[in-house]
């Protein structure tokens, strides 16, 4: 049995890496946390929050299969620790992710609330909180394609000892390029 979650910011590959990886992965089902929420009417469509309670009711239903992959940037809120036996948190340059999240038309403020939770590691550190740091890995998908991404998932997933955190540090990036006020004050 083999019981994978990615997480990560949006616009980092999640689902991209995570379909590649069920390919791998014989039997496998992917269990998309958003397509739970909206299928399952747990979002709250006047302030676009999810109802978290009832997200997770639906989820463990969906846990019951031998071989899954959760993907979802709100795993480490509807999974607890027992639940998977590996996660990988997909990382982005922040850089990077301008170029994404501009293609994506988001507003400015969810362009700035985005990248400012991947410079400040929030999905990294909600995931290590929940998981501990024997139970996850620190995936920089910026100069990877998501072919070398899914090795990088399946070596750590398959070698406890080689897992990495605390490998990526995109506030010491951008304060030594300079682009501390660029990222700090995005309109």
């Amino acid at each position: 049995m083999i019981r994978i979650g990615i997480t990560g910011n949006p616009g980092v590959g999640k689902h991209t890496i995570a379909d590649l990886l069920s390919k791998k992965i014989k039997n496998s089902k992917i269990i998309d946390i958003n397509k739970i929420i909206i299928s399952n009417q747990a979002l709250n469509f006047e302030t676009f929050e999810a109802d978290l309670k009832k997200t997770r009711l639906f989820l463990l239903k969906e846990l019951i299969n031998d071989n899954v992959i959760v993907v979802g940037h709100l795993l480490p809120y509807v999974i607890k620790r027992n639940e998977l036996d590996f996660i990988a948190i997909l990382r982005k340059s922040p850089y990077s992710l301008i170029d994404v999240y501009e293609k994506r038309k988001y507003s400015n403020k969810k362009l700035q609330e985005n990248i400012l939770c991947e410079i400040l590691g929030i999905c990294f550190y909600d995931t290590l909180k929940v998981f501990g740091k024997l139970k996850i890995s620190e995936i920089d998908t910026t100069c990877n394609d998501p072919e070398e991404s899914v090795k990088k998932i399946i070596y750590h997933y398959d070698h406890k000892s080689k897992r990495q955190i605390g490998l990526v540090d995109w506030l010491d990036v951008i304060y030594k390029n300079g682009d501390n006020r660029k990222f700090l004050s995005i309109n």
